[in-house]
């Protein structure tokens, strides 16, 4: 490729005054008016708002009163009128609004497209089930109710109207606290923690968010007890105790959150952000606060002032979600969401729109950053006001389109990026911020100017198309959007409530709550958004390790080292031309045609459900099952690659990775239908996974598969340009490996335990490392051999006939005739399983916590094979047994070690207790994340809490009271739920059955299986479980330790710790010790 120049650049701007130094003036923001020289009274009238002619006729009615004593009369009437016009134009845009509310639907639209209906007010699919009704409440409150008589879960959310533009400027991160404290209590319930407490007795959950303008509540639980549930959540919305002593111990809660963000890669763009924004913008602030910027919160009267005033009805929208009809659900609303007293709030954030979010002086500007991660990030953002925002949404959709000749196409081919994403990433009243983030490869940080000049000439060569290609476009964009909302899968209850009330926030008229796509958008909008996407209205941020820069400032909250360069007029030239330099297109050149509506076929009740066997040979077998949860017209089809090695190596991972990225990257270049995806996985224990799901369209699905099989088995792998596999498929293979160790540290353990318990589990740095010395003649000759050894099982799933599959099973049946696979090629399938014989060992893992957020302790507890994995009958029995014991105990362990860890301890901000049946293992992972303790600390903690709750537990399964039975039927209530409760969309059911079904001993009715054994557990024999396995009887455990480099800890001390501890006493079974093994270094360094 041609190795083009970057754009010079000026001499680097030394210091912070630059850019966002408060003190520089902007006279072109400062608005001047004349003032008039002292003189007469009516020369000053002239300047009034009064008009000539009025005072005229007022002087001639009183033809003797001296104009002075006039002109103080006018103004003292004024004055006295000001009052009562703000009340009156108060209740004028209150009566606007309920009358807007009650516009008869015709006058807004005259006729709804197809597959879109009414629901009362507002429009929906006509898939939806579901009835919308909308009301406004006596004290001045929105209120939706969805009625759902289907619903496994009850859902209710409440978003206010206040976030962190609204926090004092003294107090940044007030609201965010608040937030945190609104769960802490009641006036009727003293005790902190205890509706958590009562959402997890019911199948409960419940969270918050704060954003720059709203903060939103949510919950779910169980259906029968949502009327209970918002007795107890309008309580803590209305009347939250807010002690000072509750909210010192939240400060540190938002201290370890805001250490956790500081060190995430992902935050550091986000924070540079907001760093050069107007420093008189509350943009600019730290808006989520830490100890520092709430250090002056010395009581709690400025919380409760805050509070009273913004947390009114007024300020407020509330969704309720349950089986009730809709008007039980809406006299349930009024009897508890009255309860919130009415007042008249304050105009909310009144005068930010006349606050530029940023100044010129800070646009036009290349910010380059040194990054945490090892990688390379272009990120450009363009602040968006006025008119210029109604067009964001197409633009983000043309400009994201992928064809050949897209942007993103041209720099893949020449090894510069390997993806291009567009999104606002803030829409608030006043503005909007439009950003593209570019990942870069190493090619490509060394030519990021190039990369630059490209994104700038595809806004202008879409910005040149012409007016019929615009039009053709737009109503293209309109019938996917109308697709997609008119078939859309269902949300988890809780995140559509949390949804639908932030909607509600900036939605006035009910018919769009739903986010219905009622009007198509217009050349006018996409041109008006497009000709502000310019290199002098934009920031650019490049991240890299790679370069070696002198960096002259840091950014103070997150220290961010950063420096900037103001782009000079030619470079600016430069990047405006509108020439087509690069070959690229706008738009793709062909449209293929959408439908919006797609038939729903009958399913047959009588039909047993569990996938049927329509095709069988001994290269692949497909099966067939109509979907009868979720009823959207969508199908899935899941295909295995099976006859994996069950030893492989970390060079055949590697391979098997490096495939997976050229598959990915030529079908999303070459596989385009509306509405349908594909993926491609490869896991190291279970083998190649092709996952296609689209539309109930036959001719199209057919269509689609048969595109997606040519590319796989018609790939060319020898005409790949090398710097296309070195810089892009290489570069992405290594990024996707290295997500693990770039996550979390919470998250870690997750694949940490698996190397130090499962057998034949290849080290990740291994893997990597053969990953980087893979050429492309190498992987040529891999690919050639590839399908030798594959053989294929497939599930198509959903919305979707017999014949329907039949017809797809013989295009598949391309790719087993491709692999020319014979039985006797394959290897035996992956079983995984642990290291250690039975006994108790602890396992204590120190590794460098790659991301240094926090330390952290996590503890997994391994019961041993799931049921599926055993033997014979009768062990798969106890088995079942234990598995659900396990999480019994999980759910009991939940809130206790949550109030007691995170909320009485502050031990840290993650506090995690769930169970797991992960690769054929199950176990209990136990963790916590903090930062402000050792990793030794907080493992001593979480162990002296699961020996302290034993004597708790006793008391509360034993008493002989009413209050012990009922606690032990919520708790088995709430695991019967769990167990019933299904996947989230159609795909997760879909791959959920695939995995089922191409295990080597499926289980139709696993989960009523466990529901049986449910009924037969007691409280004895959870004590006799807890002790056995929680206290260290017959577990196998890891003590997973990631410690901050920032506060470095003793082994030894652990040690130390741990048998303080006295955990040898509890051992009932085995021989006790400690076991260390440092993974980092693949090395056993004693035990």
């Amino acid at each position: 490729m041609t190795n083009e120049s970057v754009i010079p650049l000026v001499t680097p701007s030394h210091g912070k005054k630059s850019t966002t130094s408060p003190n520089t003036s902007n006279p072109g923001n400062h608005h001047t008016r004349s003032i008039p020289k002292p003189g007469r009274v009516e020369d000053l009238l002239q300047n009034a708002t009064t008009s000539v002619s009025v005072r005229q006729v007022l002087w001639r009615l009183v033809p003797r009163l001296p104009r002075a004593y006039l002109a103080v009369l006018l103004v003292f009437g004024v004055l006295t009128m000001l009052p009562v016009f703000h009340v009156f134009s108060r209740w004028q845009t209150m009566q606007a609004e309920q009358n807007q509310a009650r516009i008869p639907l015709s006058n807004i639209m005259q006729d709804l497209e197809d597959g879109l209906v009414y629901s009362g007010e507002v429009i929906k699919s006509v898939l939806d089930h579901r009835t919308y009704t909308t009301t406004r409440l006596e004290n001045g409150m929105r209120v939706l109710v969805v009625s759902d008589p289907m619903t496994s879960l009850a859902a209710v959310s409440c978003d206010v109207g206040v976030g962190s533009f609204n926090d004092p400027p003294e107090l940044p991160g007030l609201a965010h606290l608040l937030e945190h404290s609104v769960f802490l209590g009641d006036s009727n319930h003293n005790e902190s923690n205890t509706f958590e407490r009562f959402l997890s007795e019911h199948n409960g959950y419940s969270n918050a968010f704060t954003s720059q303008e709203n903060t939103n509540y949510y919950y779910k639980t169980s259906p029968d007890q949502l009327e209970e549930s918002l007795g107890r959540f309008t309580d803590l919305l209305s009347t939250p105790l807010l002690r000072l002593e509750d909210m010192k111990r939240e400060l540190h809660a938002l201290e370890s959150e805001f250490l956790k963000d500081k060190l995430e890669s992902a935050r550091q763009v986000w924070r540079l952000i907001k760093h050069f924004a107007n420093p008189d913008h509350p943009f600019h602030r730290l808006s989520p606060g830490n100890l520092e910027t709430l250090s002056g919160l010395t009581n709690s009267s400025v919380m409760r002032e805050f509070h009273s005033h913004f947390y009114t009805p007024e300020n407020m929208q509330c969704v309720m979600y349950g089986r009730e009809d809709p008007q039980d659900l809406l006299d349930m609303s009024r009897r508890y969401f009255s309860k919130i007293k009415k007042t008249l709030p304050q105009k909310q954030h009144s005068g930010i729109s006349a606050i530029p979010v940023y100044t010129h002086y800070v646009l036009g500007v290349v910010v380059p950053y040194k990054p945490l991660r090892k990688g390379n990030d272009l990120a450009i953002i363009w602040p968006l006001t006025g008119s210029s925002r109604c067009g964001i949404g197409s633009v983000v959709s043309i400009l994201s389109e992928k064809h050949s000749k897209s942007a993103l196409a041209y720099l893949k081919r020449q090894g510069l990026a390997t993806a291009i994403t567009w999104y606002t990433i803030i829409s608030a009243q006043s503005f909007s911020v439009l950003r593209v983030n570019v990942k870069l490869t190493e090619l490509g940080q060394l030519n990021y100017a190039l990369v630059v000049r490209v994104i700038f000439n595809q806004i202008q060569i879409t910005l040149a198309e012409s007016s019929s290609r615009w039009h053709a476009w737009l109503h293209r964009i309109h019938q996917e959007t109308l697709q997609r909302f008119i078939n859309q899968e269902k949300l988890e209850v809780h995140h559509f409530v949390k949804n639908l009330s932030t909607r509600m926030s900036r939605v006035l008229h009910p018919a769009y709550l739903l986010g219905a796509p009622v009007q198509a958008p217009t050349p006018q909008c996409l041109k008006a958004t497009l000709e502000v996407l310019t290199p002098d209205n934009s920031l650019i941020f490049l991240g890299s390790t790679s370069r070696d820069i002198e960096y002259y400032d840091t950014e103070p909250w997150y220290e961010i080292p950063y420096t900037t360069y103001k782009l000079s007029d030619a470079d600016l030239n430069t990047l405006q031309s509108s020439g087509n330099q690069h070959g690229i297109a706008a738009l793709p050149e062909n449209y293929s045609p959408i439908s919006k509506t797609f038939p729903l076929f009958e399913r047959d009740l009588e039909q047993q459900r569990w996938p049927t066997e329509v095709f069988k040979r001994s290269d692949i077998t497909v099966w067939w099952q109509q979907d009868y949860t979720f009823h959207t017209p969508r199908i899935d089809i899941i295909l295995w690659g099976h006859g994996h090695q069950e030893h492989a190596t970390a060079r055949e991972v590697a391979l098997h990775f490096l495939l997976v990225e050229m598959f990915r990257d030529q079908l999303e270049d070459r596989v385009q239908w509306g509405g349908n995806r594909v993926d491609v996985r490869y896991q190291s224990n279970s083998g190649f996974i092709l996952m296609m799901s689209g539309y109930s369209d036959h001719q199209h699905m057919a269509m689609f598969i048969s595109d997606v099989v040519n590319v796989m088995i018609k790939l060319d792998v020898s005409k790949t340009v090398n710097d296309q596999f070195e810089h892009v498929v290489k570069y992405k293979a290594m990024t996707e490996l290295a997500r693990s160790d770039y996550a979390e540290a919470y998250k870690h353990p997750l694949y940490k335990s698996r190397v130090l318990l499962e057998k034949n589990v290849v080290p990740l740095d291994e893997i990597m490392s053969e990953v980087n010395k893979v050429d492309l003649e190498t992987f040529t000759k891999f690919y050639k051999a590839f399908w030798r050894y594959i053989g294929f099982k497939c599930l198509v799933y959903g919305n979707v006939l017999k014949s329907m599959a039949l017809d797809y099973s013989f295009t598949l049946r391309a790719l087993a005739e491709r692999a020319k696979f014979t039985p006797a090629d394959t290897k035996p399938p992956f079983h995984p399983t642990i290291q250690y014989p039975p006994g108790t060992y602890y396992t204590v893992t120190e590794y460098p916590n790659s991301d240094e957020t926090a330390s952290v302790a996590d503890m997994a507890i391994i019961l041993g094979p799931t049921p599926w994995n055993s033997d014979t009958i009768l062990a798969e029995e106890k088995l079942f047994t234990r598995t659900v014991l396990a999480r019994i105990a999980a759910t009991i362990l939940t809130e206790p070690m949550f109030i007691e860890l995170r909320t009485k301890q502050q031990l840290g901000y993650a506090v995690i207790t769930k169970f797991i049946s992960h690769f054929g293992i199950d176990y209990i992972h136990l963790c916590v994340q903090g930062s402000e303790n050792s990793a030794a600390e907080m493992a001593n903690s979480l162990l002296s809490f699961l020996i302290d709750y034993r004597t708790t537990l006793s008391s509360s399964l034993l008493s002989d009271d009413l209050n012990s039975r009922s606690y032990w039927s919520s708790i088995i209530s709430s695991v019967r739920r769990d167990l019933q409760v299904k996947p989230l969309n159609q795909l997760t059911m879909a791959m959920e059955l695939a995995g089922e079904l191409f295990s080597p001993d499926p289980l139709p009715d696993r989960a009523d299986v466990m529901i049986r054994t449910l009924e037969t557990i007691t409280p004895q024999m959870l004590l006799h479980f807890y002790d056995e396995y929680m206290l260290g009887g017959r577990s196998r455990r890891v003590l997973g330790l990631a410690q901050s480099q920032q506060r470095p800890w003793n082994m030894t001390q652990l040690v130390h710790d741990v048998r303080f501890l006295d955990i040898e006493d509890k051992v009932a079974h085995g021989t006790p010790f400690l076991y260390w093994h440092f993974s980092y270094l693949g090395l056993e360094m004693g035990k």
